[in-house]
């Protein structure tokens, strides 16, 4: 199954361009080259987030198929009609955060955490809500500038409120309380008067009343408690210093944390008053470094992971200082692994460890002592045991017995009662069973086939009653984690078939209850998604996409018959998804999986050109007729220059004569030439070559080295070639403008343009155009801060002057259009590009807008074809293909390439007499596109 992100589709195909009436006269055509991918591809809603309230769960997905972030929210009770979006009246409803807590029967409130706007500038913040599952029943009850709830906010059913901490604004982050209604959403007490913060949180329910942590404004805190009024909130107790944190009821006392500097963790307990309030002892001892990985509440005692430089080591505590014990002694040794996980387990803990001894095995404690379960993997080998859940008076768990592979396995604690529960993946391979969720007398969770594809199976704790539920198509489902959730005795989660995408399931534990919910993204989309678009010989060259995303190698002539597959590279270890390239005539060499290829165009011309020994780098470049790439084969050090004229006996290192070692880099071709530098140590050279051992020299040294904060920019005109380098004395950072016409005494300091001898230059570009050289950089004098700007320079000093501030941005390139300088500067919107032409005056260097004049938008790539500007810009959703003569009067779109995002624009490729480039309809999908002259 293929997956597509456009969120917005070509309605109605070409007739979109009936539209266009105002467009220039002999317009360009854009048509479809081929339907490459028949296959229709479903959108996908991608649940995930699920948040369980009650009898239904909410979630976040894309009804759009568009994987956006947030997503809107939904609800569901496992039913169709029961599905739906349910918040009518949040506005941008694409959030950061969606925390839900405070559950009663069909009550249920959450929290939206909103990102400020930065497209109007607007703030943002949180707003807390309530809901009883419908959309009518949903209302927001308050909005907070500052923090909102946090996901520890507190439902008390017995005093029928909700008890969290929230900033309105004015009062700072203090104790606040809802009932569910506005009028009932209120502050509690202003703890610290004014606008200080006293940071409620730790909310505990402890004898009838809310216990909670608080601080005083002056740097400590205190412990309280509050019946929701404002008369019935006070201190019980004040630290003087710290902060109590971890508040929980354990057995008869309310145990919490207070971390004291230079003291160490202090273990406190109260029965309620301040009388009754006492440190039982100092976890651990004072004197280094430590953490509580992990604290949990089993049998009446708390159980600790707490982590120092001997390792991490089990505590337990009822919260008296005699009965507060270390039960394990791992020194030296990892200790408790997996983050510390603890498990309860009745009325004790399961957990991970590693003694020195056994490796990582099953350990179990009941608070008086720790003991290993069994060495599942006999010796050493870890067999990286991870508790689950009980199941009767049994634990799950998933573990490797080194002949099994990682697989489900239960225990009644004794070694005589561990046993394999179920090969998932039969033989020595691993299921990785992972993500359990009890649902109703069993237990469910996920984990891999053979083919490594996700599956989702129900066990009862016994081989016969392990029964597989659902078989994903989609390899890469849950890669990250299992999106799912337990209401009642359903199961709801993000399930995927061929038909739907990635849409939402349900599961009663048996197979034939195990379904589709609903198809919530209903588009389905298609299309090969063509992308890494090179030309060579009148022809474009291209990879298209596969499910399992192994490279396939294209060529198209802009006609349906002349565009065919070359070539199926087949899995590739280590491809980057990115095919470097250069031209050479009517061939075209690339890299692909850390070797060098070519082709003319036929699938006979599709050849490996380097042999397995030799590793190609990341830069390719031609000069001539050859050309010239970065290569290893362990007989240089570091990645050499090679040159290749397509033939075994022509491919080769290039070695530079006198040259003792270093690095060959940005490779850049100029009047027939390869112009590289070769850096060594603290040493840098340019050199040229032809690629014989006569043609290639060394035309200057450019003094300490390259960074990668000030790369070598190179541009070239009248024959001369344009870089920077570092001028005597070497002041850091005092790079100037230089220029070579390929030999030593021709190489020479252009301008400095007017800075002082210690004033910092940082090139950002180089560019040439109209006869002229475009400089973008930043400068800055001596350590102040760097300021932008745009020079143009004759490659005289008299003939070099500032034209403006705005510099080049992004990674868009420059294009020479009729004597002016195309490039990408800001605009486009806060943080974007827009296009910039400039004509080599402070007059004439400005954002090319529409004939509207609006900008059209952050631009996406651009090129020149047919004497026209051609260029790529994304507004609102959708990314536009323009075409201007370089005024606004003659700036008009073209076509609709989709939705914003997913690569389209990014690539705009003129091969023979067309324009190729990706775009979308409603009838093909995303596919190969060109442009043609009328």
């Amino acid at each position: 199954m293929r997956r597509s992100t456009v969120s917005t589709l070509l309605a109605a195909g070409l007739a979109g361009l009936a539209s266009l009436a105002g467009a220039p006269a002999g317009a360009l055509t854009p048509y479809r080259v081929k339907d490459i991918d028949t296959s229709p591809a479903p959108a996908s809603s991608s649940p995930r987030d699920f948040w369980p309230a009650g009898r239904f769960s909410f979630f976040h997905a894309d009804a759009d198929g568009i994987f956006a972030g947030a997503g809107a929210i939904w609800r569901s009770d496992g039913t169709a009609a029961g599905t739906f979006p349910f918040v009518s009246d949040c506005g941008d409803c694409r959030v950061r955060q969606f925390y839900v807590f405070g559950l009663t029967g069909n009550l249920s409130f959450f929290v939206l955490d909103r990102p400020s706007s930065t497209a109007t500038g607007g703030p943002g913040g949180s707003e807390l809500w309530v809901t009883h599952g419908q959309p009518w029943s949903t209302f927001r009850l308050a909005e907070f500038p500052g923090a909102g709830p946090g996901p520890y906010a507190v439902w008390i059913p017995s005093l029928r409120r909700l008890f969290f901490g929230a900033d309105d604004g004015i009062h700072g982050n203090e104790l606040w309380t809802s009932d569910g209604t506005a009028l009932g959403t209120s502050m509690v007490a202003d703890l610290v008067a004014g606008p200080g913060d006293a940071a409620p949180s730790g909310f505990a329910f402890f004898r009838g009343e809310v216990f909670f942590s608080a601080r005083d404004g002056q740097g400590g805190g205190g412990l309280w408690k509050t019946d929701g009024t404002a008369r019935g909130t006070v201190e019980v107790w004040t630290t003087g210093s710290g902060f109590p944190y971890d508040l929980a009821p354990v057995g008869g006392r309310l145990i919490f944390f207070i971390y004291r500097r230079d003291f160490g963790l202090d273990l406190w307990a109260s029965d309620g008053t301040s009388r009754g309030t006492a440190r039982a002892t100092e976890l651990p001892p004072a004197g280094g470094p430590y953490s509580i990985d992990y604290a949990v509440v089993a049998g009446g005692q708390l159980f600790l992971a707490i982590e120092n430089a001997q390792g991490v080591n089990l505590w337990a505590t009822d919260g008296s200082r005699k009965r507060t014990r270390k039960l394990t002694a791992f020194r030296s040794h990892p200790g408790i692994t997996g983050q510390g996980f603890l498990q309860p387990w009745g009325n004790r803990v399961a957990f991970t460890a590693d003694d020195g001894v056994h490796g990582e095995e099953l350990w179990t404690s009941d608070g008086s002592s720790a003991r290993l379960v069994s060495d599942l993997c006999p010796g050493k080998c870890s067999s990286r045991s991870v508790p689950w859940l009980p199941l009767g008076n049994r634990l799950l768990f998933a573990g490797d017995d080194g002949v099994h592979g990682e697989e489900l396995w239960s225990t009644d604690g004794t070694r005589a009662g561990t046993s394999l529960i179920a090969d998932l993946c039969p033989g020595s391979c691993d299921s990785f069973p992972y993500a359990p969720m009890a649902l109703g007398n069993a237990i469910v969770f996920a984990a891999r086939g053979s083919d490594l594809r996700p599956r989702l199976w129900r066990t009862d704790g016994t081989a016969a009653g392990t029964v597989l539920l659902f078989a994903s198509p989609d390899i890469s489902l849950w890669n990250d984690e299992f999106q799912g959730t337990r209401i009642g005795n359903l199961l709801l989660f993000e399930g995927a078939d061929t038909d739907h995408g990635r849409e939402l399931w349900r599961s009663d534990g048996t197979a034939a209850g195990t379904y589709l919910v609903e198809d919530i993204a209903t588009a389905n989309f298609g299309g090969s998604q063509p992308r890494e678009i090179h030309a060579a010989g009148g022809r474009a060259f291209f990879l298209v996409s596969e499910p399992d995303f192994r490279p396939v190698l294209w060529t198209s002539d802009g006609n349906d018959a002349g565009t065919y597959l070359l070539r199926d590279f087949g899995p590739l270890s280590g491809f980057a998804g990115s095919l470097p390239a250069a031209a050479v005539g009517g061939t075209l060499y690339f890299f692909l999986n850390s070797s060098l290829w070519k082709t003319d165009g036929t699938t006979a011309g599709t050849l490996r050109v380097t042999p397995d020994s030799v590793q190609v780098g990341s830069e390719i470049a031609a000069a001539g007729s050859t050309v010239f790439f970065l290569a290893g084969d362990g007989a240089h050090d570091g990645p050499a220059l090679w040159k290749s004229d397509g033939t075994a006996a022509g491919t080769g290192p290039v070695d530079p004569v006198g040259w003792t070692g270093g690095t060959a880099t940005h490779l850049t071709a100029s009047g027939g030439w390869l112009y590289y530098f070769l850096q060594g140590g603290a040493e840098a050279q340019l050199w040229r070559t032809d690629g014989t051992p006569a043609g290639t020299a060394h035309v200057a040294d450019i003094g300490f080295g390259l960074n990668d904060e000030n790369p070598p920019l190179l541009a070239e005109l009248g024959g001369r070639l344009y870089f920077f380098a570092l001028k005597e004395p070497f002041y850091p950072f005092a790079l100037r403008l230089w220029s070579t016409d390929g030999t030593e005494a021709g190489t020479r300091e252009v301008t400095d343009l007017g800075l002082g001898p210690t004033d910092y230059l940082f090139p950002q570009g180089l560019a040439a155009a109209g006869g002229k050289i475009f400089v973008s950089a930043a400068t800055s004098p001596g350590s102040g801060s760097p300021v932008g700007g745009l020079w143009v320079t004759d490659g005289t000093v008299a003939g070099t002057r500032q034209i403006g501030s705005t510099g080049f941005v992004g990674d868009r390139g420059t294009t020479d259009f009729g004597g002016r300088l195309v490039f990408a500067g800001p605009g486009g919107n806060p943080s974007g590009n827009a296009l910039w032409t400039s004509d080599g005056t402070a007059a004439g260097t400005q954002p090319l807008l529409a004939a509207d004049g609006q900008s059209p938008g952050q631009l996406e790539s651009f090129s020149t074809f047919a004497g026209r500007l051609i260029f790529a810009a994304t507004s609102g959703p959708s990314t536009v293909l323009w075409q201007s003569d370089g005024t606004a009067a003659g700036t008009q779109p073209v076509l609709t390439l989709g939705g914003e995002g997913n690569g389209l624009g990014r690539e705009l490729v003129v091969a023979g007499s067309r324009l190729f480039f990706r775009a979308v309809d409603a009838a093909t999908g995303d596919e190969l596109w060109a442009l043609r002259p009328d």
